[in-house]
């Protein structure tokens, strides 16, 4: 009995055996038992969760700061905020085809942290140098140097965006094997807590961090939004051990050049109106011309859709800039002494008290 007994652990060791296609960050085998998880994907959300919360904290009051210390105009600020907030919601795009064909998601999102830390310090000392606080009877304008390192900063912001967003989900999702019961199920979960999460950080950036840079100072402000960035890459290289990781694929193909060669292939193979199909000619094609062309087709379907979101994003874009604005002139007080900074007035308000 005692020799069956000593057999037993090794025994249940045997069962836990190597998860096929995966290796951690050394590119060491990784086991079910030691590996993924909630304990791996926690790390992830964190750094994700940081990373909303510092860009709407940057976001939500970035037009006052452009028309207050940087001297912009409202029309010149407003303009630079949407450029920047669209340069940021496209990069994705980049971003994604870069982490699936060469980086990898891991590497992908430690880049991101790296350049989100880097944009937020520029920023921080930007907003702090004494240039800034200048009067407008003490200096016609910023030196153009200034101005320059304070955009740096933003597009660097906007890249590190780009890069690490459609890693984020991706990767705490690879957290979980799709093809075990027990993590299928909780995979399903992940997504409803990691979008509770992002809506509360938003939230709670919008409002405290708009009230600390207006009343507190700007310096502080974005020196807290690097501070959070900081700590939270520092808790994302802590699960590294733990991270179940896939390997890029190389070679993987440009998804606008794909989408440019189904559309060539849709009109070889189509001379009728859209969505039609002609059997004769189909037959004659190969298999991956068909592909992509259905591909091509799909993307063109989608369009309607995209257009009808337009009107969406117009309206969007006004409340980061011109809302902002509008809510300046609004009397903010409530409860008497306190007062909602501009710019939780057009979002989710939280009370500070104002030191006005």
């Amino acid at each position: 009995m005692a020799i069956v007994d000593s057999e037993v652990p090794f025994l249940a060791a045997a069962t836990d055996t190597a998860l096929a296609g995966v290796s951690d960050f050394r590119g060491r085998l990784v086991y079910r038992s030691t590996s993924g998880g909630w304990r791996s994907a926690l790390f992830v959300i964190v750094v994700e969760i940081a990373s909303t919360f510092a860009y709407f904290g940057l976001s939500a009051n970035l037009i006052t700061y452009m028309t207050g210390p940087l001297g912009h105009s409202n029309a010149a600020a407003a303009a630079a905020v949407n450029v920047w907030s669209g340069t940021a919601s496209l990069m994705p795009l980049l971003g994604a085809f870069v982490a699936d064909s060469w980086l990898g998601r891991y590497r992908s999102i430690i880049l991101g942290c790296i350049l989100y830390v880097m944009g937020y310090g520029m920023i921080t000392i930007v907003s702090t140098l004494p240039a800034l606080h200048l009067s407008p009877q003490d200096d016609n304008g910023l030196p153009s140097m200034l101005v320059a390192f304070f955009y740096t900063s933003l597009y660097l912001i906007a890249i590190a965006r780009g890069i690490d967003k459609p890693c984020g989900v991706a990767f705490a999702a690879d957290q979980f094997d799709p093809d075990h019961p027990r993590e299928r199920v909780t995979r399903s979960s992940l997504f409803n807590w990691w979008y509770f999460s992002i809506a509360i950080g938003m939230a709670a950036a919008i409002a405290m961090i708009s009230y600390i840079q207006e009343n507190v100072g700007w310096g502080i402000g974005f020196g807290m939004l690097c501070g959070i960035m900081l700590c939270s890459f520092f808790v994302f290289l802590l699960g590294s051990p733990t991270y179940r990781i896939y390997a890029p694929t190389p070679g993987n193909e440009s998804p606008f050049t794909r989408l440019g060669c189904g559309l060539v292939a849709l009109a070889k193979s189509s001379s009728f109106p859209f969505g039609a199909r002609e059997d004769d000619l189909r037959e004659e094609e190969d298999e991956a011309a068909v592909t992509r062309s259905e591909e091509a087709r799909t993307v063109l379907r989608l369009l309607l859709i995209w257009a009808a979101c337009l009107a969406y994003g117009v309206v969007f874009a006004q409340i980061m800039t011109f809302f902002n604005k509008q809510g300046r002139t609004l009397d903010r007080r409530i409860f008497g002494g306190l007062v909602l900074p501009p710019a939780s007035c057009c979002r989710r308000p939280r009370c500070k008290r104002s030191r006005r």
